[in-house]
């Protein structure tokens, strides 16, 4: 995952991640700025998640919302042939 990506797009993406974790405030959502770790941190804290569950949900955040971290969906991975074979 390219940190970079996510700082690129987290204007788009604070309202879906607001949709998911209600409990993240605008302050926060403003003061994370895409960074990852402190994201995770704040799961923790406001939902009393285990650094690895945090880790989990924002795993599978991130297949749900492929196109905010420069990835595929896994329709796009199996749907689109090569065209050089």
């Amino acid at each position: 995952m390219n940190k970079d990506m996510i700082e690129g797009k987290w204007e788009q993406l604070k309202g879906t991640v607001r949709k998911q974790w209600g409990k993240l405030t605008d302050n926060d959502l403003e003061t994370l700025k895409g960074s990852v770790d402190e994201f995770i941190g704040k799961l923790q804290g406001y939902y009393g998640y285990t650094k690895e569950k945090a880790k989990e949900e924002f795993e599978e955040f991130k297949k749900k919302n492929p196109s905010y971290f420069g990835e595929k969906s896994e329709d796009e991975k199996i749907s689109k042939p090569n065209p050089l074979h």
